[in-house]
């Protein structure tokens, strides 16, 4: 009876032991899915939104000597970045201060512009210093009524602004609601003319990125990755089936952090249940097994 039981027993240690290392090898193969699916997730965020955002440091070179920027070397260099396929428009501002905002309507044709309500553009009010955008890429369309509307009207704007010019990097508003409609997120960047590095900016370009078009940059995901991603908080894009769990993944882009958590292809624990399985229905034929045996000897002996 002794060995009957020592060999059940040795069955189901053995069992477990062999179910348990599989089942960490299933968790293995699973995190590893995971790192996959976080990893292609922030390549692609990284390849779209990151390759622009580093463009937008090539918009140096637009300056010229005088501190001017002509629209048409804007709009070659706006071509090149839009065709990452990542941002909604580009655009370029000057600063103009109060007493020239006079001689530069004069001469741009138009007038210095905010919002007087929701798609509605009214002359500036005063203040001490402008920042009206000067060319928009691509143009055509409803774009055309962002030239001349002034990026300080607005506080979220105006604090994105203040902030990449005090830090000479590329800084990101909160969440916006588009000129033209929509909404998403606007990056921007100072430009500064090659004789006044320490001085003040000369103007500024912008990047929108909206929803639609981030959503549709991870729409190139591979079909067996479900992710989530968001900035600053907010959710900008997830996937039919978004994981609530998974790899976890965290980077800078513009001064505002992007979060991403996803999943890769599932991995099944069928292996080990299985063993699991086999392994206790053979430890419980063996147990009867010796139990019958040892009842079959007993009789035996009384016999």
């Amino acid at each position: 009876m002794l060995v009957g039981a020592s060999l059940v027993a040795l069955v189901a240690v053995a069992t477990c032991v062999v179910a348990w290392l599989l089942w960490v090898r299933a968790d293995e193969r699973g995190r590893a899915e995971d790192d996959r699916a976080a990893q292609a997730t922030v390549e692609r965020l990284q390849n779209s939104v990151g390759r622009v955002l580093t463009s937008l440091r090539t918009a140096a070179g637009l300056v010229d000597a005088e501190g001017g920027v002509d629209t048409a070397s804007f709009h070659a260099w706006a071509q090149a970045v839009g065709s990452i396929g990542a941002t909604d428009a580009l655009a370029l501002a000057e600063i103009v201060p109060a007493s020239e905002r006079a001689t530069f309507e004069a001469s741009a044709g138009r007038r210095i512009s905010e919002l007087s309500g929701p798609g509605v553009f009214g002359g500036a009010g005063r203040r001490a210093t402008y920042v009206p955008i000067v060319a928009v890429w691509p143009e055509p369309g409803t774009r055309g009524a962002l030239l001349g509307f002034d990026l300080l009207s607005e506080p979220a704007r105006r604090a994105a602004i203040e902030r990449a010019e005090s830090t000479r990097r590329t800084a990101f508003t909160g969440t916006v609601p588009f000129l033209t409609g929509g909404s998403g997120f606007q990056a921007f960047r100072a430009v500064y003319a090659p004789t006044e590095n320490s001085g003040r900016p000369v103007g500024f370009v912008s990047a929108w990125f909206g929803r639609r078009i981030l959503a549709s940059v991870f729409r190139e995901l591979p079909e067996d990755v479900r992710a989530r991603v968001g900035v600053g908080g907010a959710e900008i894009f997830a996937t039919s089936d978004p994981p609530s769990t998974g790899a976890v993944r965290s980077l800078e882009l513009g001064g505002r952090r992007w979060d991403v958590v996803a999943r890769g292809r599932s991995v099944s624990h069928g292996s080990a249940l299985a063993i699991l399985l086999g392994g206790g229905v053979l430890a419980l034929m063996l147990a009867l097994f010796t139990a019958a045996r040892v009842t079959s000897e007993r009789r035996l002996r009384r016999a």
